[in-house]
C-alpha cells in the first residue's frame, strides 16, 4: 500500500485516492463489509467504491492473492476504464509474471510499454519470461521501466533491470545489474529449405510426409501450416493415420481435447509411436509435446524458434528406434518461391524474405544448414524481427522490393499510433505537478475512442455453436432459451457455454454461417458479447473443425 501511495506524491488528489485505495485493500483482504467501511450521516450508495458491476466484470480476481489469467487481464490497465484505479491497485501490489512476452504485437507493446511506468513508480517487481525477445521490444520495455539504455540481447540469459532512477521516488542504484548467462548445452539444428510454388504447397507437405513415413514408420511427425484451410487439407489426406489437429478455428472445448490428447500421447510421458500432428500457429507455444520430425511453412524467426522447440523436446531412449540413423534435429522449411503479397498472409512478404536471407547465409553442410543454438539465436531474431527504426533502414532505392517492406512499416505506425492514442499515460498521471484532471483519465474515455488490448486487422466474430445432436466437440446442446437465460453468477453455466466458443471469419467464405448467427438476449451475462449459431452441425467437422459451407 505505501508504494501506491508514494507513486503519487505531489498529485493534488492524494488523500482521497489513498484513503480510496486503502479501503478497497482493506475490503478484499480483511473481509471488512461495505457496512463497516462505509458509513456516515451523508453517505449515499451511488455505486461508489464496490459496485455490482466491478465484481461481476470479474476484474475483481486480480486482488486474489494469486491470480492467474490472459495478459489482456494486466494490460487493460493501461487503458482508461471504469474501475481502472482497482485493476491498478491489484497490479502494484503484486509480482507480475508474462509468459511469452514476445507474442505481444506493437499495438500491445505500446500498452504494455505505458503500464510499466506506473510498474516502475510503484516498485512492482515484474518478470518476463521469454525465449524469443527480439532487441528493439527489449529496449523499448527496459526504457519505460528502467530509463536505462539495454545491453546487448544475449540467449539465453537472466536479465535484473532495477526500477527507473533518478526519480523522487527511487532509491535504486543507477545501474542495472549485468545479464546473467545461462549454462546451456549448445546444439544444431539442421535447416533446409525447400522452395514451392504457392500452388503445391499442400501436395509438397503431402508428399514429404510420405517420405517421412516410408523411411521412419514409427516416428512422430509434425507439420506446421500458416493458414487453416492447408492444415485441414492435409489431414483430409490423411484420414488413415488418424492425425490430431490444432488451430484457431475449432470449439474450444475441441483444441482442449486435441492438446490433451498430444500430451498424453508424446508429451512428458508419453510413448506413442506412429503419430502424425498437423497443426497453424497454435501449436507454437504452451504445448509440451515431442516430435521426431517436423515441417514447417517459412514463418517469423521467433516462430521458427518456437516451432522447433517441439522438436525432441526431450531426452528419449526410444527415439532411435522411432528415428534410426538420425543423429540431428532436422527441419524442413517450405518457402514459397516467388510469392504475391498476399501469399505470404498472415505474414509480411518482407519479413520472411528476411528469414529466408539468413538462413541461406548460413554455412552449408552436406546441402543442410546447420543452426546453432544458442550462438545464433539472439542475431537471428533480432535481423529478422525489427521495430521501425531498423526497418526504415532496410529500405533501398528498388521500388518493386520496397513495396512489402512499405506494406509493413505502415502496419507497424499504424499499432504505435493506435496504441499512443488509446492508452492513459502514465507519464503526466505520475507527474509531481499532476491535477485531477490529469488523474482523471485513469477511469475516464472519450465515449467515441476505441479502447480495447487488442488491435484487430482481421474481423471475426465470437459465437457460441449449439448443437442439440452432440455432434460438435463441447457444442451448447441446451435450448437457446436457455442459453439466453444464463445469469451473471451461473459460473458452471458459463464455463459450459464458452466450451461451445469458436471465432467465426467475418468473410465470404463463412457468409453462409455468419448470416445464422444472432445475439445473445440477456444483458446480464458476459455471454452477451456473443453471438449464438443454432444447429450448427451442417458447418462443423469433427476432425477439423469449422468448414466452408455455400450459401444454398
Amino acid at each position: 500500500m505505501r508504494r501506491v501511495q508514494k507513486a503519487f506524491k505531489g498529485t493534488t488528489n492524494v488523500a482521497s485516492l489513498a484513503h480510496g485505495l486503502a479501503i478497497t485493500e482493506d475490503f478484499y483482504s480483511q473481509n471488512i463489509s461495505v457496512s463497516d467501511v462505509m458509513v456516515g450521516d451523508n453517505y449515499q450508495d451511488n455505486g461508489g467504491l464496490f459496485p455490482t458491476e466491478f465484481v461481476k466484470s470479474g476484474a475483481s480476481r486480480l486482488l486474489a492473492p494469486v491470480c492467474v489469467g490472459t495478459i489482456d487481464q494486466a494490460i487493460l490497465g493501461s487503458l482508461p476504464t471504469k474501475f481502472n484505479h482497482l485493476r491498478l491497485l491489484a497490479l502494484a501490489n503484486a509480482h507480475v509474471v508474462i509468459d511469452e512476452v514476445h507474442t505481444l504485437d506493437a499495438y500491445q507493446s505500446e500498452l504494455l510499454e505505458d503500464l510499466l511506468h506506473w510498474w516502475a513508480a510503484t516498485h512492482t517487481p515484474i518478470t518476463f519470461l521469454t525465449a524469443t525477445m527480439p532487441a528493439w521490444q527489449q529496449e523499448k520495455f527496459k526504457q519505460a521501466y528502467s530509463k536505462h539504455d539495454s545491453d546487448p540481447a544475449h540467449f539465453p540469459s537472466f536479465t535484473t533491470w532495477l526500477p527507473r532512477s533518478g526519480d523522487e521516488l527511487d532509491s535504486a542504484p543507477a545501474t542495472d545489474a549485468p545479464p546473467v548467462v545461462i549454462p546451456t548445452e549448445p546444439y544444431t539444428i539442421d535447416l533446409t529449405v525447400d522452395p514451392v510454388p504457392y500452388d503445391q504447397l499442400v501436395d509438397s507437405h503431402i508428399r514429404w510426409i510420405q517420405d517421412q513415413r516410408q523411411a521412419y514408420p514409427q516416428a512422430r511427425i509434425g507439420i506446421i501450416c500458416n493458414t487453416v484451410d492447408r492444415a485441414q487439407a492435409i489431414v483430409q489426406a490423411f484420414n488413415h493415420e488418424n492425425p490430431v489437429l490444432l488451430h484457431s478455428r475449432m470449439t474450444a472445448e475441441h483444441r482442449r481435447r486435441n492438446a490433451e490428447e498430444l500430451e498424453q500421447s508424446i508429451g512428458k510421458n508419453g510413448a506413442a509411436t506412429t503419430v502424425l500432428v498437423v497443426g497453424t500457429q497454435a501449436i507454437e507455444a504452451s504445448l509440451d509435446i515431442d516430435l521426431d520430425v517436423l515441417r514447417t511453412e517459412l514463418c517469423p524467426a521467433e516462430s521458427l524458434i518456437q516451432r522447433a522447440g517441439r522438436l525432441w523436446r526431450r531426452d528419449d531412449a526410444a527415439r532411435a528406434d522411432r528415428v534410426p540413423g538420425l543423429a540431428h534435429k532436422t527441419i524442413s522449411i517450405a518457402a514459397i518461391d516467388n510469392p504475391k503479397e498476399w501469399q505470404t498472409k498472415p505474414y509480411f512478404a518482407a519479413q520472411l524474405d528476411r528469414v529466408a536471407h539468413w538462413i541461406a547465409a548460413l554455412d552449408e553442410v552436406d546441402g543442410k544448414k546447420p543452426l546453432r543454438f544458442p550462438d545464433q539465436i539472439q542475431d537471428f531474431i533480432n535481423q529478422s524481427s525489427m521495430g521501425l527504426a531498423e526497418l526504415l533502414t532496410t529500405l533501398n532505392d528498388d521500388e518493386d522490393d520496397n513495396a512489402s517492406g512499405m506494406d509493413e512499416i505502415a502496419e507497424l505506425i499504424h499499432k504505435i499510433n493506435a496504441g499512443n492514442n488509446a492508452r492513459i499515460d502514465f507519464s503526466t498521471v505520475l507527474a509531481d505537478d499532476a491535477t485531477n484532471t490529469d488523474f482523471f483519465t485513469i477511469t475516464h474515455k472519450d465515449e467515441l475512442a476505441e479502447t480495447a488490448t487488442r488491435l484487430i486487422d482481421r474481423i471475426t466474430i465470437p459465437a457460441i455453436l449449439h448443437d442439440p445432436t452432440g455432434t460438435i466437440p463441447g457444442a451448447w446442446t441446451g435450448s437457446i432459451a436457455d442459453l439466453n437465460s444464463i445469469k451473471w453468477h451461473d459460473t458452471e453455466a458459463i464455463r459450459e457455454a464458452l466450451r461451445a466458443v469458436v471465432e467465426i471469419p467475418d468473410t465470404s467464405s463463412y457468409k453462409a454461417m455468419t448470416s445464422e448467427a444472432t445475439d445473445i438476449t440477456s444483458n446480464s451475462s458476459i455471454l452477451c458479447r456473443y453471438k449464438v449459431v443454432e444447429n450448427a452441425s451442417r458447418f462443423y467437422d469433427q476432425r477439423l473443425g469449422l468448414i466452408r459451407v455455400k450459401e444454398s
